[in-house]
């Protein structure tokens, strides 16, 4: 975290509400916001957050979503950015960031997950740790999703994960490494783009909703195919939610056991950070270690 995140938490943070993908509910939001302010913490909210615009339901146009985004990032009296939702729209903000000021900026606690993918993985090509966690919308009064975000905001180094990974395939062994990924669909659809990040010697943690096996299985054809687990370390696959009628975790469970068997990687199962809640809170650019028996540590 950025020097300073650690002290700052017993007075408070800044809080800054983005939403660069789909139009917000405001009454979910304005929970989570009653509830940090309860806990001493400041918010504000992107310019634009309470617009709604496009057939496909963004919240504003592609340029001012970028613009509430860069404003976050580049404002330093913000500590922290949280994204309102995920659904769908981040990635066509991507090409109207300025990456190259970004990159400049002194970095900061970027969290959200499912659409939000497609910001940890610009981010993190350009070396900035980003927080695979709940959204502004999710349910911020449930205890593990709240604490979960806040040990990691606090410096928490130890087990991050509330039950061990089950190892699916591959050599039980500890391993320390990079982690990056989230949400299987947005991972797949920035692939051979600018914002694809280098995948060697890290760990791809991945998670899905509402996608049938074979579409799941098609995705990780792809990765295949563009030499992704030639160059990973290993695949962490943390929360899936089948569309009803899709069968069982099994099949998908199934598809990743070949995934390790064909390319010598170690594949595990089952780190509740996606869209099932609680959610738990994943670190993503920084090291973390997975040990012979399945808990995952943050050291850094």
């Amino acid at each position: 975290m950025p020097s300073g995140a650690t002290t700052k938490m017993s007075s408070g943070l800044h809080w800054r509400i983005v939403a660069p993908s789909g139009a917000v509910n405001r009454e979910r939001v304005e929970r989570t916001i009653q509830l940090l302010k309860a806990g001493g913490h400041r918010v504000s909210l992107g310019e634009h957050m309470g617009a709604s615009f496009h057939a496909l339901g963004f919240a504003g146009r592609d340029a001012e979503r970028a613009s509430d985004l860069m404003e976050a990032l580049a404002d330093p009296d913000v500590d922290v950015v949280v994204a309102a939702r995920g659904g769908y729209g981040a990635m066509r903000i991507l090409d109207k960031v300025n990456w190259d000021q970004v990159g400049r900026l002194a970095p900061k606690p970027v969290v959200g997950f499912s659409d939000i993918t497609a910001l940890h993985l610009a981010l993190g090509r350009i070396g900035w740790p980003t927080i695979h966690g709940p959204n502004a919308e999710s349910d911020w009064s449930q205890t593990p999703t709240r604490d979960s975000l806040f040990r990691l905001l606090n410096g928490h180094r130890g087990p991050i994960n509330p039950y061990p990974l089950t190892l699916l395939d591959g050599d039980p062994g500890s391993m320390t490494a990079s982690w990056c990924g989230g949400n299987l669909t947005l991972v797949a659809s920035l692939m051979g783009t600018a914002h694809e990040p280098d995948w060697t010697r890290r760990v791809l943690y991945l998670e899905e909703v509402n996608e049938a096996p074979y579409r799941i299985d098609r995705m990780l054809v792809q990765l295949r195919l563009a030499g992704v687990f030639e160059k990973v370390q290993g695949v962490v696959f943390g929360d899936l939610r089948l569309p009803s009628g899709e069968g069982s975790d099994v099949v998908v469970q199934d598809i990743l056991k070949e995934v390790g068997a064909t390319h010598h990687i170690p594949v595990w199962w089952g780190l509740p950070s996606g869209h099932s809640e609680p959610i738990w809170s994943l670190p993503l650019g920084r090291p973390l270690s997975i040990d012979d028996q399945g808990w995952v540590t943050s050291n850094d």
